[in-house]
C-alpha cells in the first residue's frame, strides 16, 4: 500500500460549475414521470438538464416494509448543442479545455471504459462537474442514486432507510449488468456511505457473480466511511445497544443528529459554491435510524474483519486532516474533513482490497471532489492519472483487420 499527502498545485481542466437547484415542484413532477418506469424504460430528460439522461429500475417489494422500491441510473451525453448552453465561466472552461489521460472516447461503448458514480449518506448525483472532468478523460460516465435516495426516493419512504447493507447489492448489480452489455470496463467511484457499500458489493460479487466481477476495472473511494467518528471505547459500547434497538425496532429515529457543518461548507447560500436540492439533500442531513446504524456498523466491522478483498486496484482519497463537531468555519470548515475522522480512514483503507493506494489530499473537505478549485484540480489530476496506470486502453480494431 502507498501513503502520500499532497498540496494543491495550478488548475488542470476541470470544467466548473455547480450543478442544478430544483424546487419541490420539480422534484414531484420528476417523480411523477418515472412512476411507472421499469428496467426495459427508455432513458428520459435528467433534472439536471441538456446533456444528462435518467432511466428508473423498479426492484420490487421493499424488504423493510414501505413503499415499492427503485434505483435510477444517471447518465452524461455530451452534445454540441447542451455545451452551447453553458453560461459564462463554465462555457469557457469547458470549451478551452484539453482532455488529457485517455484523451477521446473510443468509437463505440464495447470499448470505452465506463464510470459509474456512488453518492453517500444525504446525497444524490448532481455533481455535474465530475461527469464532464472524467468525460474530457475519454470516460463513459453514470451515476446512481441508490433506493430510496435522490431521484428514487418514492411517497411512502424513509429517506436512504435500509436495514442491511446488502440490500444496496441488488441496485448496484442491477445497474452494473445493464452496463457491463456496454462497456468492457467499468471503474466505480464511491463516496462517504458509498466507499463502504462498494468494497463489500465487490467482495461479494467476485465470489456469487465473477463474470461480473471480471468487468470491475477499477474502485476510487473518496473519503470512505470505514468507522465510527467517535473514540473506540464508545463505540465498543454502543455496538450491544445499537444491535438489540435495531433489529428489535428498526425504524427508531436516532435523536440530536445533526450535521450541518459540511452542508454550510458546500452550499451556495452560506459558504460554499454548489447548487443542490435540498429536499434530496438537506443541509442538516436527512433523519437516521437505529436499523440503519447497525446496518453501517456490521458493514463497517466486515471491513475490519480483514476478511473482505475488493478484487480490483483501488485509489483511496480523503482530507489530510479531520476538524470534527465544531461550528462552520469560514477559515477551517473549507480545508479539513468536518464529517470522518481521516486517521480511521487510513487506518482501515489497506482492508477494503489487496491492492490500495491511499492519498491525503491537503486542503481537501469531505467530498475532495466539491473542494476548492485548486484542491478539487488537483485531486482529479492524481485520480485520472491513477486511473491511467490500472485502466487498459481499448483495443482498437484495425481497418485493414480480416
Amino acid at each position: 500500500m502507498a501513503n502520500s499527502s499532497v498540496s494543491p498545485t495550478p488548475p488542470t481542466n476541470e470544467p466548473d460549475h455547480t450543478g442544478h437547484s430544483t424546487d419541490s415542484h420539480h422534484l414531484d413532477h420528476f417523480h411523477n414521470a418515472l412512476s411507472s418506469t421499469t428496467p426495459n424504460a427508455h432513458w428520459q430528460p435528467d433534472m439536471l438538464g441538456p446533456d444528462y439522461e435518467s432511466m428508473s429500475f423498479a426492484l420490487g417489494t421493499d424488504p423493510d416494509g414501505e413503499t415499492d422500491i427503485y434505483t435510477t441510473l444517471v447518465r452524461y451525453t455530451p452534445s454540441v448543442q447542451g455545451a452551447q448552453s453553458n453560461q459564462g465561466v463554465q462555457k469557457a472552461e469547458t470549451s478551452e479545455s484539453t482532455p488529457t489521460g485517455n484523451n477521446n472516447p473510443a468509437p463505440d461503448g464495447h470499448n470505452q471504459p465506463a464510470i459509474l458514480l456512488i453518492h453517500g449518506m444525504s446525497d444524490y448525483f448532481f455533481q455535474t462537474h465530475v461527469a464532464e472532468f472524467f468525460a474530457n478523460q475519454g470516460y463513459a460516465f453514470y451515476a446512481i442514486d441508490l433506493r430510496k435516495c435522490g431521484r428514487s426516493y418514492r411517497p411512502g419512504q424513509s429517506w436512504h432507510y435500509i436495514t442491511s447493507i446488502t440490500e444496496y447489492f441488488t441496485d448496484l448489480t442491477t445497474v452494473m449488468e445493464y452496463l457491463a452489455t456496454i462497456h468492457q470496463q467499468i471503474i466505480i467511484i464511491a463516496h462517504s456511505t458509498g466507499g463502504l457499500i462498494a468494497p463489500l458489493w465487490l467482495d461479494n460479487i467476485k465470489t456469487h457473480n465473477p463474470q461480473l466481477h471480471q468487468h470491475m476495472t477499477a474502485l476510487v473511494l473518496n473519503s470512505p466511511w470505514l468507522d465510527m467518528m467517535v473514540p473506540a471505547w464508545m463505540s465498543l459500547g454502543l455496538t450491544p445497544v445499537v444491535n438489540v434497538i435495531g433489529k428489535r425496532r428498526p425504524h427508531t429515529a436516532i435523536p440530536g443528529v445533526t450535521l450541518s457543518t459540511y452542508g454550510k461548507t458546500i452550499h451556495a447560500s452560506v459558504g460554499g459554491e454548489w447548487e443542490f436540492d435540498t429536499t434530496m439533500k438537506p443541509l442538516y442531513g436527512h433523519r437516521k435510524y437505529v436499523g440503519w446504524l447497525r446496518a453501517i456498523k456490521q458493514g463497517q466491522q466486515q471491513i475490519h474483519s480483514g476478511q473482505v478483498d475488493a478484487g480490483i486496484p483501488t485509489l483511496v482519497l480523503s482530507s489530510h486532516e479531520s476538524i470534527l463537531g465544531k461550528s462552520y468555519s469560514p477559515e477551517r470548515s473549507h480545508s479539513a474533513d468536518t464529517l470522518l475522522d481521516v486517521e480511521q480512514i487510513h487506518k482501515w483503507a489497506p482492508r477494503v482490497a489487496a491492492q490500495v493506494t491511499a492519498i491525503r489530499v491537503y486542503g481537501a473537505i469531505h467530498d475532495v471532489f466539491l473542494s476548492r478549485k485548486p484542491i478539487r484540480q488537483q485531486a482529479f489530476a492524481m485520480c485520472a492519472a491513477w486511473l491511467d496506470s490500472v485502466v487498459h486502453p481499448p483495443i482498437m480494431e484495425s481497418d485493414d483487420a480480416e
